[in-house]
């Protein structure tokens, strides 16, 4: 029998560093892979063969890596690491990895009154977007962002996370 993995094939990794995220969403993995193959089917659709690697951690692991590469000592929702290949053509594309924090995520899915579900999945998109390029740094990017988070949202069953809900 072959182990090889099929190079043909997307390999979209899941870490779970932290098990609160199993317990608020037990079909985090299912999910969070289905959310990631609709950016890549609307982002990149002949795009068959890449790599990414998807890190559910906590406040303290996103903080460090906070930190460390954007030089702001605090937690984040969500981070967005693209690969450099440095030009070296790969058998594989290689996306990068996304790490989200537990705590961040779920106080910010109570503050705007959404699912934990439903904000996980949103901020797997939003990440999966950075790694494409997509960035909301000036307000037309940012425009362009959100509209596509939208559109893949909503193909998801996810409404619009950007309209202020008055629950």
């Amino acid at each position: 029998m072959n182990t090889e993995p099929d190079s043909r094939c997307p390999s979209i990794d899941i870490e779970i560093d932290d098990d609160r995220w199993i317990v608020h969403f037990p079909e985090l993995e299912e999910d969070v892979t289905q959310a990631f193959k609709k950016v890549v089917q609307k982002i990149s659709p002949h795009l068959q063969t890449y790599q990414v690697c998807l890190v559910f951690s906590h406040n303290q692991a996103v903080q460090e890596l906070n930190k460390t590469y954007r030089h702001k000592n605090k937690p984040t929702n969500v981070l967005s690491f693209p690969a450099d290949t440095l030009g070296v053509p790969l058998p594989v594309k290689l996306l990068g990895d996304i790490i989200m924090a537990f705590e961040t995520v779920k106080q910010e899915a109570l503050e705007q009154n959404k699912t934990f579900r439903d904000h996980t999945l949103h901020l797997t998109v939003h990440g999966a977007l950075h790694l494409f390029g997509y960035d909301h740094v000036i307000p037309e990017a940012a425009e362009q962002m959100e509209s596509l988070e939208i559109e893949i949202l909503s193909e998801l069953g996810i409404a619009n996370p950007y309209e202020v809900s008055h629950a």
